[in-house]
This record gives C-alpha cells, structure tokens and sequence, in this order.
C-alpha cells in the first residue's frame, strides 16, 4: 500500500517494483517490505515508525496539517506542548511538555538548574494547581505538581480527558527542591575504636 506524501520510484534493477528511500534503515525499500519490518519487529529503527505504522495500515492517514511554521510530516502534524506551545513530535509526560518545559520542570523538582544554582525564572512562573474536572457529570480531582496557569491547566485535561472540562482551578505555591534528607545519625567514636 503506497502513502501519499512518500516518493516511490521504480527500481532501475527491477522493473515494476516500486520502493521509497527509508533514512532510518538507509535502504530503499518496497511498501510490503517496510510492513513486514514494523508488523514482525525486525529492526528498533520500525518499532515506532509512522511510515511503517501506514504502511502497515495500523493507522490511517491522517487529513494534512500544516502547524504555524508550516510544518508537516507525511500529513503528520506535530502536537503542541501545553506550557509553551512549541509544536514537537515529541512530547513528554503523558504528551504534554516539549523536553525544554520538561527540563524547567526537573530543574524546580530537585532545586537546581545545570550551574547548580536554584531556578528563578520557572519558580515565578509555575505553581501547583488543583482542579477540578467534569467529564459528563462524572467529577475527579487532578493534582498537577507544576502548572503555568489555567490555560495549560484546560489544555491538559482535554488531552487526558477529550470531552472533560475544567469546572475549577486553585493554585497554591510550587514546591522547589527534593525533601530533605533525614540525617545520618553520627557514630560515636567509642563504636569506631570497637570495630577495629
């Protein structure tokens, strides 16, 4: 099955066979092979593959969307972060941070930035919020440790919960660094001189 958006040519060894270049296996490849590889696993390179996953006709193409930047991928658009809106293919926790807002969020959780000082800027920025969530009469409470607002908040829980609403928002402060650690009890140098 050929995808549009794909360039297939024919092969100049191979009259009628038809292949596309396939750049994470550098190979050029037929469709049905390109399906065998994702549906038996042959290569780690095809295990999350979207040409594969066509070809193999596990999903269906998408209608082409093109983002903001004017990007797309065989009319695959990439899905925008929650916090900052960078459209990535990549996303993180449950697919909703880019990896930038994902480190931000890291950097506050153990306290410190890469030079080891203590993050100011994503401090001032995000908090943790309560919410409560309506999916159809039904309602459950979501805990989001760090949050810029009400607007990511709403866009959470629609790509969690597509149909939920946001019925309520508190906020309440953020916290930054890992709990301590409990102290080490000191040894008593008489229990030193007895272990020798």
């Amino acid at each position: 099955m050929e995808v549009k958006g794909i360039t297939y040519e024919e092969h100049p060894n191979y009259p009628g066979v038809r292949t596309f270049r396939c750049e994470p296996l550098r190979a050029n490849l037929m469709a049905e092979a390109c399906a065998t590889n994702v549906r038996q696993r042959r290569h780690i390179q095809c295990s999350k593959c979207k040409i594969g996953e066509l070809h193999a006709g596990r999903c269906t193409p998408p209608a082409e969307r093109v983002g903001s930047k004017g990007i797309s991928y065989l009319g695959i658009a990439p899905e925008r972060c929650v916090r900052c809106g960078t459209a990535a293919y990549r996303l993180i926790c449950k697919r909703t941070l880019c990896a930038s807002c994902f480190n931000r969020q890291r950097e506050l959780r153990i306290g410190a930035n890469a030079k080891g000082m203590r993050p100011k800027k994503a401090a001032e920025q995000l908090h943790r919020a309560v919410c409560l969530v309506d999916l159809h009469g039904d309602a459950r409470l979501l805990e989001l440790e760090y949050c810029s607002g009400e607007c990511e908040a709403k866009q959470v829980i629609k790509r969690w919960w597509p149909g939920g609403r946001l019925a309520d928002y508190e906020v309440q402060p953020a916290k930054i660094g890992a709990p301590p650690r409990p102290a080490k009890p000191a040894i008593p140098p008489q229990a030193l001189v007895a272990n020798r």
